[in-house]
């Protein structure tokens, strides 16, 4: 394990006369740095270990950045945090790095967002420097999952991945400025184009397990909790994986009706089970290969807000919304970090739903669910 080294907080890079200045707001100073310095800043936004043969900055360089305060070791709680690996993850258009203390942590989370995962030779090429980030590490018999500058979460081991993804959610309700839909987001062919459906309900509604479903149909889930609503209406859904409660795992499991269809199965099958704060047991499906790249915004086609019930429905019954009722229920399931709506938050609803067909869907199976949906 190594310590990890980051720019200082809110260091400024810029050129004055054609010469590059560092300014450290934190200590009120403006320093001249060699040029070589300057063309790898933005890469030491993905942070550096101390690496005498490092290929991106010199030993001499690299010590004189420490020495000035330019360069600052990763903390948490007032102590340096030892890294074993460090992973970069694409989260809408900002990045958010996380650093694993030990091999197994790594081993056993960085797959789920390997989707997510920014390329090391992206890292070497791109200036998108890491906004936020978050530490992994054990505790003695618990797991320790901290978001640098805030508080930890500790909980038992089978806690950690749900840990990680209330850790990385809180930074994006820091670092967003748009409106954030609770709703999953999926991708279907839509006149020769690609549009998006935004499936919204409560807990247990089943959103996350019908957008998995659909899949099948030759959708793509490119979003299960999440989305930022764009200033024009557009939708960009922040790509965790796909997070299955219990209850479907079954479900999904029976919906696959060949052996070839078997693969959603094996994957929920052979991924691990983990125990939410809520006390709900989920699993966590890494979402189709995206290469870490950022995620696309995209028109806003249908907007279903999900009624499940538990007694058997043969036919789906789909309820069509007028504009007041269908704005309601987004506000519901929004979040701007205000008390009130903003006008520039209902432009966004407004551009958002005037060219979507807004539908409840009251159901209890998959199939015909999928096979109402398909109608729209």
């Amino acid at each position: 394990m190594q310590t990890l080294f980051v720019p200082a907080p809110q260091a400024e890079l810029a050129a004055i006369g054609g010469l590059p200045y560092l300014f450290l707001p934190e200590k009120q100073s403006l320093l001249a740095v060699h040029p070589d310095v300057a063309a790898v800043w933005p890469q030491l936004g993905n942070g550096v270990f101390r690496d005498p043969d490092s290929p991106i900055l010199s030993a001499l360089f690299f010590e004189e950045l420490i020495a000035v305060g330019a360069l600052v070791p990763l903390e948490t709680a007032d102590a340096d945090c030892m890294v074993a690996h460090v992973q970069i993850l694409q989260m809408t258009d900002f990045r958010i790095g996380l650093c694993y203390s030990e091999d197994d942590l790594f081993h056993e989370l960085a797959p789920t967002y390997a989707h997510m995962a920014v390329p090391k030779e992206d890292l070497v090429t791109a200036k998108i420097p890491v906004t936020a980030w978050i530490t992994v590490s054990r505790l003695q018999s618990a797991c320790c999952v901290a978001v640098v500058g805030g508080d930890p979460r500790t909980g038992p081991h089978d806690a950690l991945a749900p840990l990680l993804k209330l850790a990385l959610t809180d930074v994006i309700l820091d670092l967003t400025d748009n409106l954030l839909l609770h709703s999953a987001v999926v991708e279907a062919p839509v006149a020769g184009s690609r549009a998006a459906m935004l499936i919204i309900g409560d807990p247990g509604a089943g959103k996350s397990t019908l957008a998995m479903y659909m899949t099948r149909a030759g959708c793509r889930l490119c979003g299960d909790d999440l989305a930022l609503l764009q200033w024009e209406g557009r939708i960009q859904a922040v790509p965790f994986p796909a997070t299955l409660k219990a209850g479907s795992w079954s479900l999904l499991a029976a919906s696959e009706a060949t052996v070839a269809e078997g693969d959603l199965t094996r994957n929920i099958n052979q991924t691990r089970s983990y125990l939410r704060p809520d006390g709900q047991h989920v699993r966590y499906l890494p979402l189709a290969d995206a290469r870490g790249a950022v995620p696309e915004s995209l028109p806003v086609r249908w907007v279903v807000f999900l009624d499940r019930v538990s007694e058997p429905v043969d036919c789906p019954v789909a309820t069509p919304l007028d504009v007041p009722d269908a704005l309601s229920r987004m506000i519901a399931a929004s979040w701007s970090g205000t008390e009130d709506l903003e006008p520039a938050e209902f432009q966004a609803l407004a551009a958002c739903l005037d060219s979507a067909d807004c539908i409840e869907l009251r159901y209890s199976n998959l199939a015909p669910a999928l096979a109402t949906l398909k109608t729209f």
